[in-house]
């Protein structure tokens, strides 16, 4: 817990430069090292039932179509940084909550493979089709097999609602960037996230800090 984790964090950042003989650009997210982008993680999200763009389609690609040093970029960091290199980040912007992984600007919707009967996996498609915003995206958690409409509705308003959040924060280019707009949960909050679902009557702690969070 000591150690400063950014995986997860979503970043105004601001595009240093773009190398596009790696297909690539550093991306200054003001914590230090530059972050590292690949085209791949630049371009829409494709659906996994449609083809993947093939490297050779890749290569064709201008990556300065698309990023140009010194405008803002909203990035998540997917992979800390090590002490050899920088953060990896990507446009692709995920939410996990208790029962799915939010995912906007997106049409992907998949299921967790944990979940097998056939009825449970139509019946919660159905509800998150229903209920997911316009050009979002979703995976659904193992978390959700068996819980009732209402509780699953719920989780999808809280999770858009700091989406929403997030969007309007980055509309705001004239303050300083970059600079941090979303903190992900910390370590302690995601194993109860992810623990909850579960018949749990009590949770023991032994630090006061622990406790209050």
């Amino acid at each position: 817990p000591e150690k400063k984790r950014l995986e997860g964090n979503i970043y105004l950042g601001k595009v240093q430069n773009v190398l596009q003989g790696m297909q690539a650009a550093f991306v200054d997210i003001g914590e230090g090292k530059n972050t590292f982008i690949h085209l791949k993680d630049v371009l829409p999200k494709k659906d996994t039932k449609q083809e993947e763009i093939s490297q050779e389609k890749l290569k064709q690609i201008n990556m300065k179509e698309h990023l140009s040093p010194g405008t803002p970029i909203l990035v998540q960091v997917k992979r800390d940084a090590t002490h050899k290199k920088g953060a990896r980040v990507s446009k692709h912007i995920s939410i996990a909550s208790r029962y799915l992984v939010f995912m906007p600007e997106t049409d992907i919707i998949t299921i967790s493979q944990k979940i097998e009967k056939e009825e449970e996996k139509k019946r919660l498609l159905e509800i998150i089709k229903n209920c997911l915003p316009y050009n979002c995206g979703a995976i659904i958690r193992t978390a959700a097999e068996g819980k009732k409409q209402e509780e699953i509705v719920e989780d999808i308003r809280e999770v858009n609602r700091k989406w929403e959040e997030i969007k309007e924060k980055a509309k705001d280019k004239t303050k300083n960037f970059p600079r941090c707009i979303y903190e992900d949960d910390s370590l302690l909050k995601r194993i109860l996230r992810d623990l909850m679902h579960q018949k749990i009557d009590q949770i023991i702690t032994n630090d006061k800090d622990t406790e209050k969070e």
